[in-house]
Protein backbone atom coordinates (compact mmCIF):
# COMPACT_ATOMS: atom_id res chain seq x y z
CA UNK A 1 0.00 0.00 0.00
CA UNK A 2 1.62 3.51 -1.03
CA UNK A 3 2.31 5.78 1.80
CA UNK A 4 2.45 9.03 0.35
CA UNK A 5 3.41 11.30 3.25
CA UNK A 6 6.01 8.84 4.31
CA UNK A 7 8.02 8.43 0.98
CA UNK A 8 8.02 12.33 0.81
CA UNK A 9 9.87 12.70 3.88
CA UNK A 10 11.73 9.80 2.82
CA UNK A 11 13.38 11.33 -0.09
CA UNK A 12 12.83 15.03 0.52
CA UNK A 13 16.29 15.61 2.45
CA UNK A 14 18.21 13.98 -0.13
CA UNK A 15 16.24 15.51 -3.15
CA UNK A 16 16.30 19.46 -1.41
CA UNK A 17 19.85 19.22 -0.86
CA UNK A 18 20.25 18.31 -4.62
CA UNK A 19 18.47 21.25 -5.89
CA UNK A 20 21.11 23.58 -3.53
CA UNK A 21 23.67 21.55 -6.09
CA UNK A 22 21.80 21.17 -9.60
CA UNK A 23 19.12 23.49 -9.68
CA UNK A 24 16.73 21.46 -10.02
CA UNK A 25 13.05 22.01 -8.35
CA UNK A 26 12.59 19.61 -5.35
CA UNK A 27 8.84 19.94 -5.98
CA UNK A 28 9.45 18.53 -9.99
CA UNK A 29 12.04 15.69 -8.60
CA UNK A 30 9.29 14.50 -5.76
CA UNK A 31 6.19 14.82 -8.06
CA UNK A 32 8.22 12.43 -10.87
CA UNK A 33 9.42 10.12 -8.14
CA UNK A 34 5.90 9.66 -6.96
CA UNK A 35 4.49 9.05 -10.02
CA UNK A 36 6.73 7.05 -11.90
CA UNK A 37 7.26 4.91 -9.00
CA UNK A 38 3.54 4.76 -7.58
CA UNK A 39 4.99 6.43 -3.92
CA UNK A 40 7.97 3.98 -4.10
CA UNK A 41 5.97 0.80 -4.66
CA UNK A 42 6.76 0.02 -7.83
CA UNK A 43 8.73 -3.35 -9.02
CA UNK A 44 10.99 -1.17 -10.74
CA UNK A 45 11.82 0.80 -8.16
CA UNK A 46 11.77 -2.19 -5.54
CA UNK A 47 13.81 -4.61 -7.17
CA UNK A 48 16.62 -1.78 -9.03
CA UNK A 49 16.08 1.45 -7.10
CA UNK A 50 15.28 3.23 -9.88
CA UNK A 51 12.33 5.88 -8.68
CA UNK A 52 12.31 7.71 -12.39
CA UNK A 53 11.84 4.84 -14.75
CA UNK A 54 15.10 6.13 -16.49
CA UNK A 55 16.06 3.95 -19.39
CA UNK A 56 19.67 2.65 -20.19
CA UNK A 57 21.94 1.38 -17.71
CA UNK A 58 22.81 2.50 -14.59
CA UNK A 59 25.60 2.21 -11.84
CA UNK A 60 24.29 -1.43 -10.52
CA UNK A 61 23.64 -2.48 -14.03
CA UNK A 62 20.00 -3.03 -15.20
CA UNK A 63 16.93 -4.70 -15.54
CA UNK A 64 14.37 -5.41 -18.27
CA UNK A 65 10.22 -4.55 -17.43
CA UNK A 66 7.32 -4.19 -19.48
CA UNK A 67 6.25 -0.65 -19.50
CA UNK A 68 3.27 2.01 -20.94
CA UNK A 69 4.00 4.22 -23.35
CA UNK A 70 1.91 5.88 -25.00
CA UNK A 71 2.49 5.19 -29.08
CA UNK A 72 -0.18 6.50 -32.10
CA UNK A 73 -2.73 7.59 -29.76
CA UNK A 74 -3.04 4.79 -27.58
CA UNK A 75 -1.12 3.21 -24.47
CA UNK A 76 0.54 0.14 -25.38
CA UNK A 77 2.67 -1.90 -23.02
CA UNK A 78 6.27 -3.26 -24.20
CA UNK A 79 9.49 -4.08 -23.22
CA UNK A 80 12.31 -1.83 -21.81
CA UNK A 81 16.10 -1.87 -20.04
CA UNK A 82 15.77 0.46 -16.92
CA UNK A 83 18.50 1.93 -15.13
CA UNK A 84 19.57 -0.33 -11.62
CA UNK A 85 20.70 2.02 -8.67
CA UNK A 86 22.60 0.69 -5.18
CA UNK A 87 20.02 2.94 -3.08
CA UNK A 88 17.33 6.32 -3.93
CA UNK A 89 19.91 8.66 -3.07
CA UNK A 90 21.76 7.48 -6.41
CA UNK A 91 18.59 7.38 -8.59
CA UNK A 92 17.44 11.29 -7.50
CA UNK A 93 21.54 12.14 -8.55
CA UNK A 94 21.18 10.77 -11.87
CA UNK A 95 17.91 12.42 -12.56
CA UNK A 96 19.19 15.68 -11.55
CA UNK A 97 22.08 14.92 -14.02
CA UNK A 98 20.23 14.18 -16.87
CA UNK A 99 17.65 17.61 -15.98
CA UNK A 100 21.08 19.62 -16.33
CA UNK A 101 21.48 18.46 -20.11
CA UNK A 102 20.65 21.47 -22.27
CA UNK A 103 17.41 19.51 -23.69
CA UNK A 104 15.74 20.29 -20.02
CA UNK A 105 16.91 24.00 -20.05
CA UNK A 106 14.13 25.17 -19.25
CA UNK A 107 13.72 23.05 -16.26
CA UNK A 108 16.41 24.46 -13.72
CA UNK A 109 15.86 27.25 -11.51
CA UNK A 110 12.13 27.86 -11.84
CA UNK A 111 9.13 26.80 -9.87
CA UNK A 112 7.38 23.62 -9.77
CA UNK A 113 4.61 24.62 -12.16
CA UNK A 114 7.03 25.77 -15.00
CA UNK A 115 9.42 23.01 -14.50
CA UNK A 116 6.89 20.40 -15.19
CA UNK A 117 5.91 21.81 -18.21
CA UNK A 118 9.36 22.07 -19.42
CA UNK A 119 10.29 18.24 -18.74
CA UNK A 120 6.81 17.02 -20.41
CA UNK A 121 7.72 19.78 -23.35
CA UNK A 122 11.34 17.97 -23.98
CA UNK A 123 10.32 14.50 -24.22
CA UNK A 124 10.69 12.70 -20.65
CA UNK A 125 7.56 10.73 -21.13
CA UNK A 126 5.35 10.12 -23.96
CA UNK A 127 2.01 10.85 -22.33
CA UNK A 128 0.31 14.10 -23.18
CA UNK A 129 -0.92 14.28 -19.97
CA UNK A 130 2.63 14.08 -18.05
CA UNK A 131 2.95 17.86 -16.95
CA UNK A 132 -0.72 18.35 -15.76
CA UNK A 133 -0.62 14.65 -13.52
CA UNK A 134 2.89 16.30 -12.26
CA UNK A 135 1.15 19.65 -11.28
CA UNK A 136 -1.51 17.88 -9.75
CA UNK A 137 0.44 15.56 -6.98
CA UNK A 138 2.50 19.06 -6.48
CA UNK A 139 -0.83 21.12 -5.89
CA UNK A 140 -2.68 17.86 -3.63
CA UNK A 141 0.63 17.48 -1.61
CA UNK A 142 1.95 21.46 -1.56
CA UNK A 143 5.18 19.40 -2.75
CA UNK A 144 6.39 23.86 -3.63
CA UNK A 145 7.06 23.93 0.20
CA UNK A 146 10.14 21.75 -0.20
CA UNK A 147 11.73 23.89 -2.84
CA UNK A 148 14.89 25.36 -1.72
CA UNK A 149 15.34 29.23 -2.51
CA UNK A 150 18.72 29.32 -2.71
CA UNK A 151 19.88 28.12 -6.27
CA UNK A 152 23.45 27.03 -7.04
CA UNK A 153 26.04 29.56 -8.44
CA UNK A 154 27.54 28.48 -11.77
CA UNK A 155 30.50 30.14 -10.73
CA UNK A 156 31.08 28.19 -7.37
CA UNK A 157 31.11 29.92 -4.29
CA UNK A 158 33.43 32.95 -3.69
CA UNK A 159 32.68 33.80 -0.08
CA UNK A 160 32.86 31.61 3.29
CA UNK A 161 29.68 30.35 5.41
CA UNK A 162 27.99 33.27 7.14
CA UNK A 163 28.37 31.42 10.08
CA UNK A 164 30.10 28.45 11.73
CA UNK A 165 29.33 26.42 14.82
CA UNK A 166 30.79 23.18 16.56
CA UNK A 167 29.60 19.27 15.39
CA UNK A 168 29.02 19.38 19.15
CA UNK A 169 26.85 21.98 18.86
CA UNK A 170 24.88 21.33 15.44
CA UNK A 171 24.10 17.87 17.02
CA UNK A 172 22.04 19.20 19.97
CA UNK A 173 20.41 21.69 17.48
CA UNK A 174 19.49 18.89 15.54
CA UNK A 175 17.97 16.61 18.40
CA UNK A 176 16.13 19.68 19.47
CA UNK A 177 14.47 20.06 15.63
CA UNK A 178 13.64 16.59 15.59
CA UNK A 179 11.43 16.73 18.65
CA UNK A 180 9.74 19.47 16.18
CA UNK A 181 9.65 17.21 12.93
CA UNK A 182 7.66 14.62 15.06
CA UNK A 183 5.21 17.08 16.32
CA UNK A 184 4.36 18.87 13.00
CA UNK A 185 0.97 17.84 11.07
CA UNK A 186 2.01 19.04 7.97
CA UNK A 187 4.15 17.91 4.97
CA UNK A 188 5.09 21.12 4.87
CA UNK A 189 5.97 21.35 8.72
CA UNK A 190 8.09 18.43 8.63
CA UNK A 191 10.11 20.24 5.37
CA UNK A 192 11.00 23.14 7.11
CA UNK A 193 12.10 21.34 10.12
CA UNK A 194 14.18 19.08 7.60
CA UNK A 195 15.42 22.46 5.95
CA UNK A 196 16.68 24.03 8.99
CA UNK A 197 18.49 20.73 10.56
CA UNK A 198 20.04 21.00 7.01
CA UNK A 199 21.39 24.78 7.77
CA UNK A 200 22.63 23.20 10.95
CA UNK A 201 24.72 20.65 9.67
CA UNK A 202 25.54 22.89 7.01
CA UNK A 203 26.82 25.54 9.53
CA UNK A 204 29.46 22.69 11.26
CA UNK A 205 30.18 21.30 7.49
CA UNK A 206 28.21 18.23 8.20
CA UNK A 207 26.59 16.65 5.05
CA UNK A 208 23.08 17.24 4.89
CA UNK A 209 20.54 14.11 5.44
Amino acid sequence: MPDPNGFIMQIAPAVQADQLRTGVPASLTIAQAALESNWGTSGLTRQANNLFGMKGAGPAGSITMSTTEYVNGQYVQMPATFRAYRGWNESIADHSVLLQNRRYAGVLRTDGRKAAKAVAAAGYATDPKYADKLIKLMDDYHLYAYDQSRSPDPAGPTTPAPYQISEADAEKLVRFLSAGWWAAVTPAGRAEFNRLANEVRAAAGLPGQ
